[in-house]
């Protein structure tokens, strides 16, 4: 599934089966001398803000289905704001196509592919021999790093699901934590959900500190609740050489956080740390490195509480707003 599989039928054919310009081109062939001109003629029009490659398909596309592109409003202008006329070559273009249709000028092969700014695991390539785009990056090496997974429990038994098709998943965690609510009693067959070893631990403070709370030995641990299950490949990335993990994050920006009450109060919380907190990374999603989660957490409670009951002390009006306490995530 790609990131544009929801508006699929929203982009121009010519786009969706356009030749990326990293692509090899026979510069000898009839058509792409015609292209190639087309696009010299049209270097002083509004067509010289479209990419060469994008362009390009346009002018098949309108020779071969008369597809006529539509250009945005503010780049048919000129600089006294008057509409600028185009010179119609649909006729120039579908006697192309006539000409070289016949022949499948754009030819597919899986020798070349294009990963675009893709972050990537060999895992994840194919028998492609030209790649555009890709940044490779290691992936979890067991001899290396152990991982725990954290899982938030407020029952005996939600978390079944995920420890009994935890087997089927290619997955980097040596032990799972299930963590409980002090009146739960832990199960008794736990080893027969799974062969990873699982240990309850009963929380002392509430679930959100399950972060701070959890008894983990292992240098790296990852967090979840019960109410999901461990994806099919759980793909790490870290850095080569240095084996620094990748994590995934959101910029705190207005249009991707600041819009969202929850998402601005987050950032708000984080740059009581450090000022100029630029980054949302989402719990699930972070590798975190335990002997910095028990500094942060032993610096966290400090400030706000053992519980965070101290969180909102000179803003109490934000307080009851929220209705309760949040966590350190």
């Amino acid at each position: 599934e790609d990131k544009w599989d929801n508006f699929y039928e929203d982009i121009p054919l010519s786009l969706l089966h356009h030749t990326n310009g990293n692509a090899i081109y026979n510069t000898s062939h009839p058509l792409m001398e015609r292209l190639v001109g087309q696009l010299e003629v049209e270097a002083p029009c509004p067509y010289n803000s479209i990419p060469y490659d994008y362009r390009m398909s346009q002018m098949w596309v309108e020779g071969t289905l008369q597809i006529v592109p539509k250009l945005a409003p503010k780049i048919m202008l000129n600089e006294e704001g008057e509409n600028i006329t185009l010179s119609n070559n649909t006729a120039m273009f579908t006697k192309w196509g006539e000409m070289f249709q016949h022949e499948d000028p754009f030819r597919y092969t899986k020798v070349i592919h294009n990963y675009a700014a893709t972050n990537l695991i060999p895992r994840h390539l194919g028998p492609e021999y030209i790649i555009h785009g890709a940044k490779l990056y290691s992936p979890w090496d067991p001899t290396r790093i152990n991982v725990t997974l954290v899982v938030s429990e407020w029952f005996s038994d939600r978390s079944t699901h995920l420890l009994k098709t935890l087997d089927q998943k290619d997955h980097p965690f040596s032990e799972v934590i299930i963590m409980l609510p002090p009146i739960i009693a832990e199960r008794d067959d736990y080893e027969e959900l799974t062969v990873v070893p699982v240990r309850p631990q009963h929380r002392q403070g509430p679930d959100v500190l399950d972060l701070c709370d959890a008894t983990v030995n292992s240098e790296w641990f990852m967090l979840t609740n019960s109410y999901h299950h461990v994806a099919r490949h759980v793909d790490l990335m870290f850095t080569p050489g240095t084996f620094k993990p990748v994590v995934p994050f959101t910029p705190a920006t207005y249009p991707f956080c600041f819009k969202f009450a929850y998402c601005k109060e987050t950032v708000s919380l984080a740059q009581r740390f450090k000022a100029g907190f630029d980054k949302v990374v989402q719990d699930f999603d972070m590798l975190y490195k335990t002997e910095e989660r028990n500094k942060f957490c032993d610096e966290w409670k400090s400030r706000f509480g053992e519980q965070g009951e101290d969180l909102y002390k000179r803003e109490k009006h934000r307080l009851l707003t929220r209705k309760k306490i949040v966590g350190p995530t």
